[in-house]
């Protein structure tokens, strides 16, 4: 009995992570179909089309990250169809197997699948996406609009358009001597910068560049998971941009977890109807699930942000909301 609840936990699991697999990539397609149609219109002489693919392709991977909740749920439930469909559900339930044994079974490929991309995201599509909007920047950029910044370290005067935590973009380097003259102008598109060193093509300078601190929803999406506790421990941020580094911090961690409730939760509703053997509700059902607990994890983060007080509790409140629905169907099995 051991080796055959062992050898259906493995082609489960197999079998779920590949689903999962092939439905994300079936909403990334689409989705990058959709972004590059919908931004064609922007296309002109020095924005083309092979611009577009590019900035697109490098954004891509960590804007799917939103459509991670979804695959897993809607992948786990399409193995449970086909697995109830071949009969093969009865025969483990006929060895012992409870309900919630079985789900968590169902929700290990697709809980793996999640912290491999959470994984990826934090070591490369994080900065793929960094890189396509620095890109676009200089693709676009018409230097009579451009906004420059100043500011200055010691003798050095430093001049740019704009810069992530990489990056400086039409940065200008001027040094000056004991009296204030100039001696020095280095100027490039971009320049790179880390550790206090600012790189011009073969040339670096050391210059102590102040941390960005306008931090929003949008910009703390693309910072790695280690810099966002960076911010927490060392950067001096004010209350709010705290909260949005919370938020975020939160939002990626529990990821697996929403992953796994989302499926249990899904899955005791199954178990409440086995004889629909019809694929059509669990495809409905999976994209649903998904997209109201979203709307629900995006009005209680925005809630605590509003509030400005106990965001960390706020924020866990559709995670303890999902755990009460999951224990609630759960009983009445």
């Amino acid at each position: 009995m051991a080796d055959l609840i062992g050898i259906f936990s493995r082609h489960i699991i197999i079998r779920t992570f590949t689903i999962t697999v092939f439905v994300y990539l079936g909403i990334t397609a689409l989705d990058l179909i959709f972004s590059i149609i919908g931004d064609a219109e922007d296309l002109n002489n020095e924005f083309n089309l092979n611009d577009l693919i590019t900035i697109t392709l490098y954004g891509l991977l960590h804007d799917s990250m939103d459509y991670i909740q979804g695959s897993c749920l809607l992948g786990a439930l399409i193995s449970l169809g086909l697995f109830n469909r071949d009969g093969n559900l009865t025969v483990i339930r006929s060895n012992g197997l409870s309900p919630i044994k079985i789900s968590t079974i169902f929700a290990l490929g697709p809980i793996i699948f999640s912290l491999i991309m959470v994984s990826l995201d934090n070591k490369i599509f994080i900065q793929a996406a960094n890189y396509a909007e620095t890109y676009e920047q200089q693709k676009n950029k018409n230097q009579n609009d451009i906004n420059f910044s100043w500011i200055k370290d010691g003798n050095k005067l430093l001049r740019y358009s704009s810069k992530n935590d990489l990056v400086i973009l039409n940065p200008t380097l001027i040094t000056l001597d004991e009296n204030g003259f100039i001696i020095e102008i280095n100027s490039s598109e971009q320049a790179q910068f880390s550790n206090g060193y600012i790189n011009f093509d073969k040339s670096e300078f050391i210059f102590s560049v102040p941390e960005d601190e306008n931090l929003d929803r949008s910009n703390v999406g693309k910072i790695s998971i280690g810099d966002l506790a960076t911010y927490l421990k060392e950067k001096k941020i004010d209350r709010k941009q705290s909260n949005f580094v919370k938020v975020e911090f939160i939002k990626r961690l529990l990821l697996p977890f929403s992953v796994l409730f989302l499926i249990l939760t899904a899955a005791m509703l199954f178990f409440r109807s086995q004889r629909n053997k019809s694929f059509g509700p669990y495809v409905v059902g999976g994209f649903l699930g998904a997209f109201i607990f979203n709307l629900i994890q995006e009005f209680f983060f925005s809630m605590g942000l509003t509030i400005q007080s106990n965001i960390i509790a706020i924020s866990l409140m559709p995670y303890f909301l999902l755990i009460f629905l999951f224990y609630f169907l759960y009983k009445r099995i």
